[in-house]
C-alpha cells in the first residue's frame, strides 16, 4: 500500500489508482454540492423573514383585539337578549291615584293596553325604551337575537334606541317603521293612518309601493289607502305642509305636484328628493329643475337618468343631500357606522322600491 503522501485518496496530485478512478466516476451523479447563497437568493429570503419577525410582534395584538372584539359581540348580545320589562302607570291628572306597576317579564304574542289614565314604559333589553301612550295597543311579535318587532295598533309610542340599524322594528297597519338607530315618536289610529317624527337618528318606513327615509327633524305620515307619504320638515311652513299632505292623498295629482313646487324651498329637498319616486315620468324633469335649483347634483347624476328613475343617480345624489336633511349634527363614528349597516342590509331590501 503507498504512502498517504502519495495516494490518490489523500493527495488529489497524486497519480491515480484505476479501480478508485473507476469508482469516482461510477458515484460521480451523486457527488454532494455546496452552494453558495447568490445576492437574489439573500434578497428573496430577507422579506420572508422580515415578515415573519413582524408577524410575532403583532400576533399578541392582534389577538388582544380579537378578544375584545368577541367580548363586545357578546356584550351587545347580552343586551339584545336581555328579558323586556314593563312598567304601568296611573296618572294622577286624569283624576285617579298615581301608581306604578312593574312586570318583569315580556314575551311574544302578548298585548299591552291602556286605558285613557294609563301609560305603560317598555325596557327593550338593555337597547332602549318605548314609551306608551294612553289609549294605545301594542302587540309584541318577535323578541330574538336578531330582531324586534312589534304592531302598534292605535295610540301612540316613543322609542328611544340604541342598537343596530333594522334590527328594533314597528309594524302599522299600512307601513312598517324601521329603526336606524333613534329616538323617535309614531302614532296610528284605527282607520289605518299613522304619523312619524323623528328626533334623532333616522327611521325607514316601508309599505308595499313606497318607502320613505325620515331623518331627524322631519315626519312623515301614512295613508291609510296609500301607505308611507313623503318626508317633510317639521319647522315647514304650514303652507307647505299642507300641500304634502293633498300630495299624499292623491299621489301623482298635477295640481298637487304644481302646489309642492311652488312653495318648496332649499330646506326642503327631502320632500322634493322623495317625490321624484312618486311622480309620473312627464312630471319627473320638472321636480328634477326644482331640486337642482336649490342642491346641483353631483358629479354623473343626469336630468335624463332621474327621469329614467336611474338607481345609482339617485342615491348618489341623496348621499349628497342627507346631511342637510338632518337637523342634529353627525358625528363621524356614527355616518360610518350607520353606513356599515345601511350596505349590509342593502342587498335584502332591494326588492322594494
Amino acid at each position: 500500500m503507498s504512502e498517504p503522501k502519495d495516494d490518490f485518496v489523500w493527495n488529489p496530485a497524486a497519480a491515480a489508482d484505476p479501480e478508485i478512478a473507476r469508482l469516482e466516476r461510477a458515484l460521480s451523479p451523486y457527488r454532494a454540492i455546496r452552494m453558495e447563497p447568490s445576492p437574489d437568493t439573500l434578497k428573496a429570503a430577507t422579506p420572508k423573514r422580515e415578515r415573519w419577525t413582524h408577524w410575532r410582534r403583532l400576533r399578541w395584538p392582534v389577538a388582544a383585539a380579537a378578544v375584545l372584539a368577541l367580548l363586545a359581540s357578546l356584550n351587545l348580545y347580552h343586551r339584545i337578549v336581555r328579558p323586556w320589562g314593563l312598567v304601568v302607570q296611573r296618572d294622577s291628572r286624569f283624576g285617579v291615584p298615581a301608581l306604578s306597576r312593574e312586570l318583569s317579564h315580556v314575551r311574544a304574542g302578548e298585548w299591552i293596553v291602556t286605558d285613557s289614565a294609563t301609560r305603560a314604559r317598555l325596557n327593550v333589553g338593555s337597547i332602549g325604551r318605548a314609551e306608551l301612550g294612553p289609549s294605545s295597543r301594542l302587540r309584541i311579535l318577535k323578541v330574538g337575537a336578531a330582531e324586534h318587532r312589534l304592531a302598534l295598533v292605535a295610540g301612540s309610542m316613543h322609542a328611544r334606541i340604541w342598537a343596530p340599524p333594522r334590527f328594533f322594528v314597528v309594524e302599522t297597519t299600512n307601513a312598517v317603521a324601521v329603526d336606524l338607530g333613534c329616538v323617535y315618536t309614531l302614532r296610528a289610529d284605527a282607520a289605518g293612518g299613522a304619523w312619524l317624527h323623528v328626533e334623532s337618528g333616522e327611521v325607514e318606513l316601508v309599505g308595499s309601493r313606497h318607502r320613505a327615509r325620515v331623518a331627524a327633524g322631519n315626519a312623515a305620515a301614512v295613508h291609510p289607502q296609500h301607505g308611507p307619504g313623503l318626508p317633510y320638515p317639521v319647522a315647514a311652513a304650514d303652507s307647505f305642509v299642507e300641500a304634502v299632505r293633498e300630495f299624499d292623498g292623491a299621489p301623482g295629482n298635477y295640481d298637487a305636484v304644481k302646489a309642492l313646487l311652488a312653495i318648496a324651498s332649499s330646506e326642503t329637498t327631502i320632500t322634493l328628493w322623495h317625490l321624484l319616486w312618486r311622480v309620473p315620468a312627464t312630471s319627473r324633469g320638472a321636480v328634477y329643475d326644482r331640486l337642482a335649483a336649490f342642491a346641483p347634483p353631483p358629479h354623473g347624476v343626469t336630468r335624463a337618468g332621474i327621469e329614467q328613475l336611474d338607481a345609482g343617480m339617485l342615491e348618489a345624489w341623496r348621499g349628497a343631500l342627507e346631511e342637510a336633511w338632518s337637523s342634529e349634527p353627525v358625528p363621524r363614528w356614527k355616518k360610518y357606522w350607520r353606513k356599515m349597516w345601511a350596505r349590509r342590509a342593502a342587498v335584502s331590501n332591494a326588492s322594494l322600491g
